[in-house]
């Protein structure tokens, strides 16, 4: 585990949002993770399709 000096969080600037991770560092290595970010959509019993980009306001 790191020192938490050399903790950061990366954002990002996809279509469909900001989105924010961080960083883990297993056995050494850096590695740059992030979750809850929305790829696809449906309604129940649909099949999936794209998720809208989002619209900045």
């Amino acid at each position: 585990m790191q020192d938490s000096s050399m903790a950061s969080s990366p954002t990002f600037s996809p279509p469909c949002g900001p989105v924010t991770g961080w960083t883990d560092w297993p056995g050494g290595g850096r590695i740059v993770r992030a979750t809850g970010i929305r790829y696809a959509e449906a309604a129940r019993f649909e099949a999936p399709r794209p998720a809208a980009d989002r619209i900045k306001v």
